[in-house]
């Protein structure tokens, strides 16, 4: 029964929250900010549902854009940016608290409840920085980073853990509340067990801290540049070059450069000199410290080798290189010089933050290592350090020691050295941060602070500390981000169980999955296809029924995601007894090859099917093997590449005739953050598109489907023609013409078994990027290949699959596929066929649409591969 409060007592709630997080922000008050959703809970289940989360919203939002007011110009392009990207990271943070006050409402079990909002809020939490263009920024947690020996949980599952013990600690504190405490005995347990894991954690870290014992240390320099020196030269430099763009800059203006900026370099160089003298081993100087334009970066680099050579040592230069005639005219990269004068590697900022991005070159993602007497030494450059996943390739790599220079402002200086040094604490290695207006710091692998200056406190300009040299192996280095994907599997098992119990269970679920489903996608603009449901059918013989909605953990498996996990969500709706189901499917999936696919996809049928409207958006984050460009390409060839992609693609169709369709389409589709993991190879700079592209066309349809059903079809055509215009008149960055047709037909043996052959035609033309050729492989055409084994502008492919019911809820399925891809018309030929042949096994998991679990086996140039997915691959 729920405990009623007073009118008086919810706006007293409402005003809680709202100064608990102004003051927890903006003082960095992180158990403040763990109060936040004790009185935002409390308020929003007391509240009417709507006019609650508008003001709780509205004030939330508010509250954020005063606390980080400071960042909005270092970060953000404009302020109307910073206003959306806070609104939109906060309505998706309030998502856990509107579906706690769902579910109270409906008079959910208040015991498990408690789970609700923790794992919500976790995995959303790691959606966000996952997604999101500033990575794990703003979360309270990154406040906890000198909380011994609390943050060393972080060893063990990510932030995540603290994450996870601070929501779970607000989540009890609103059942204590609502239940009372001193004469509720489940209360009393709560907060014992509580504390009783708290201690244990603790005792946990203590034991990690303790046991870190590093036989080494090595003595390691930070110097920084003099500001009188550096700064008014490189601000005038970057006011011409973001008033004039491309333009060169006057004669006289190059001496003045060439002038100032040896001098500030050569300041730089004589506290390197002053390192040495005081036995430093490894010098480093903060991000862009070094400014040089590209005419003499190569004397810069001889000055300082000769300084390495002479007194045997390692330096790293963090420098800017300036070309102002560059589309990208800065280069913000790190130079790490070996004692016998040899370039040990370079490295390109990453992640470029706001004004950056339009003016600097970013690096190809590849965090490079360097083997050294006093261990292994990996660089990164400030913001880089801010994404985790990123940041986990140097714990991969098995560095001991990660150099990242930065350059920040007071306004976020001390949160910025907070947020940073969580990654010696997930990575095992000792953080490095050389920091130039902001918080210089060396940080331990097990989080303890060796070193720290505040610049704007103490200006120091050459500091020295002796380091641990060797990593301390953790379990999120092996295992990486689990425990969100624990938390999803936990909130779907508790809402499932709520499933029979909640009294409007559409109103409720449905509405909160959809919106969870879709927010995944908010922080890159989402992107949508929902596998398998490109067009439509139902069965004349099945009884409709006027909308209905499934919703159901997914799960699926192929060689190019490894085990996929996550949510899908579709709902089935007709606008007319003559129309056939429109539909609204979403994915949101995280696969064990660190993918993200986030889906949304629209199918809608207008009265009496005289127009169709089909739309797809979604953003993937997706490593994909990649073999080169061919239909004999060598497996020895392989690299991976890695890239976010946002896609949208729609079409508006008249009805001609029955099942016939014609009408326009257009797409649009950005590929972002390229870059390789093989750094011997550099097969990205020689390919189209390799650093990324823009696509933008505008085409014709025509589409004909006589299909019986859409997911499994039995009997009936199904023929689909595109033209597509990709021109720099729409937008797009290369100009090229596509046309793909896709035939299939499924016709019932006497037998009763089903026959379905397909064929696929794909013609391109023109300067067509890597990303958009055709390919055969995957698991719907050419199973047993991985998806893109061979690729080209050209495809022709042809595939037969045998269906045989075979008892109640099971069948099977053989199949067999041909194809080739080639770079011209006339190669397409009989020759060099590439062929797949494969099993599979089927079960019936809905009957009235005839979908299927799929479970398939595919042979093919040599390998074997498995599949597992739901719905037939054509």
């Amino acid at each position: 029964m729920q405990k009623a409060i007073s009118a008086k007592m919810i706006s007293l709630l409402f005003i809680s929250a709202m100064a608990i997080l102004l003051i927890g922000r903006i003082f960095q008050l992180p158990f403040l900010l763990f109060l936040f959703p004790v009185f935002a809970i409390l308020y929003l289940r007391h509240k009417k549902t709507l006019p609650g989360f508008l003001s709780l919203f509205i004030g939330s939002v508010s509250v954020i854009l005063a606390a980080f007011w400071g960042i909005a110009s270092h970060m953000f392009s404009s302020t109307a940016t910073f206003i959306t990207v806070m609104s939109v990271s906060t309505f998706i943070g309030l998502l856990p608290i509107l579906l706690d006050a769902w579910l109270f409402k409906e008079e959910v079990n208040q015991k498990w409840l408690i789970l609700i909002y923790p794992c919500a809020k976790v995995f959303l939490e790691f959606i966000g920085s996952a997604n999101s263009p500033f990575g794990i920024w703003g979360s309270p947690v990154s406040m906890l980073a000198s909380w011994q020996p609390f943050n060393n949980l972080v060893s063990y599952g990510g932030i995540w853990t603290l994450s996870l013990l601070a929501s779970l600690f607000s989540s009890i504190l609103v059942y204590v509340f609502e239940n009372g405490f001193s004469n509720h005995p489940l209360s009393k347990s709560l907060i014992r067990w509580y504390g009783l894991v708290f201690l244990l954690l603790a005792l946990a870290g203590l034991i990690r801290i303790k046991s870190y014992q590093p036989r080494s240390k090595v003595r390691v320099a930070v110097v920084l540049a003099n500001d009188s020196l550096r700064s008014e030269p490189v601000k005038k430099l970057y006011q011409h070059l973001i008033s004039q763009k491309q333009v060169a800059v006057a004669p006289a203006e190059v001496t003045y450069y060439h002038h100032a900026f040896e001098l500030s370099n050569l300041d730089v160089l004589q506290q390197t000199e002053k390192a040495v003298a005081a036995g430093a081993n490894i010098i480093f100087c903060g991000e862009g410290n070094l400014v040089v334009m590209k005419d003499d970066e190569r004397a810069l680099i001889d000055s300082v080798k000769k300084i390495a050579q002479k007194w045997n040592v390692y330096i790293g230069i963090a420098a800017e290189v300036y070309t102002p005639t560059a589309v990208k005219p800065v280069e913000n990269k790190v130079i790490f010089i070996q004692p016998d004068g040899r370039i040990a590697f370079e490295y390109l900022k990453h992640f470029p933050l706001g004004l950056e991005k339009d003016l600097m070159v970013a690096g190809n993602g590849i965090i490079p290592t360097c083997n050294t007497p006093y261990g292994k030494v990996a660089a990164v450059i400030c913001f880089d350090t801010d994404f985790i996943t990123y940041a986990r390739k140097a714990g991969t790599a098995k560095a001991d020691i990660l150099f990242a220079p930065s350059n920040d402002w007071e306004a976020i200086a001390d949160l910025r050295g907070k947020i940073t040094r969580y990654r010696a604490l997930e990575n095992g290695f000792t953080l490095v941060r050389p920091a130039s207006h902001g918080v210089t710091e060396m940080v331990s692998p097990t989080g303890q602070l060796i070193y720290a200056n505040n610049y704007f406190k103490h200006p120091s300009r050459l500091m020295l500390a002796d380091i641990p040299a060797k990593q301390f192996p953790t379990m999120y280095v092996q295992t990486g981000d689990w425990l969100p994907f624990l938390m999803l599997f936990i909130l779907l098992a508790v809402m499932i169980g709520f499933w029979e119990n909640v009294k409007t269970q559409k109103r409720v679920l449905t509405n909160f999955i959809t919106i969870f489903l879709l927010v995944t996608a908010i922080p890159c603009f989402a992107k949508a296809q929902l596998a398998n449901s490109d067009t439509t059918g139902t069965s004349k013989n099945q009884p409709r029924k006027k909308s209905k909605t499934i919703l159901f953990p997914a799960v699926s498996y192929s060689p190019e995601t490894s085990f996929a996990l996550g949510v899908s969500a579709m709902h089935f709706y007709e606008t007319s007894i003559d129309a056939r189901f429109s539909q609204i499917g979403a994915n949101a999936l995280y696969t064990f090859n660190r993918q993200f696919i986030n889906e949304v996809n629209l199918l809608h049928f207008s009265p009496g099917n005289r127009f169709l409207v089909k739309a797809g958006f979604s953003f993937n984050k997706f490593p994909e093997k990649f073999y080169g460009i061919g239909n004999k390409v060598s497996e020895k060839s392989e690299v991976t590449i890695t890239y976010n992609a946002v896609k949208a693609d729609i079409s508006g169709l008249k009805k001609l005739q029955n099942n016939t369709y014609v009408g326009i389409h257009y797409n649009y589709a950005n590929y972002y953050h390229l870059f390789q993991d093989n750094a011997t190879s550099h097969m990205l700079d020689t390919l189209s598109g390799g650093n990324g592209s823009i696509l933008s066309g505008l085409g014709v349809v025509y589409l004909y489907d006589s299909r019986n059903n859409t997911y499994n079809s039995t009997q009936g055509w199904y023929a689909q023609v595109n033209a597509t215009w990709n021109n720099t008149i729409f937008g797009s960055e290369t100009n090229y013409f596509a046309f793909d047709t896709d035939i299939r037909k499924y016709h019932t043996l006497r037998s009763g078994a089903v026959l379905a052959l397909q064929g696929i035609v794909e013609i391109k033309n023109g300067e067509v990027p890597f990303t958009q050729l055709s390919y055969l492989g995957g698991g719907n055409m050419m199973r047993g290949f991985y998806a893109g084994r061979f690729r080209d502008k050209n495809l022709v492919a042809f595939q037969a699959e045998y269906r045989r019911h075979l008892w109640r809820k099971w069948g099977f399925v053989l199949f067999l596929g041909a194809g080739k891809v080639s770079p011209d018309l006339d190669q397409i030929n009989g020759k060099d066929l590439q062929h797949s042949v494969g099993f599979g096994v089927r079960r019936s998991i809905s009957k009235q649409h005839k979908v299927n679990l799929r479970i398939d086996v595919g042979y093919g140039n040599g390998q074997c591969n498995f599949y597992v997915n739901i719905g037939e691959a054509f």
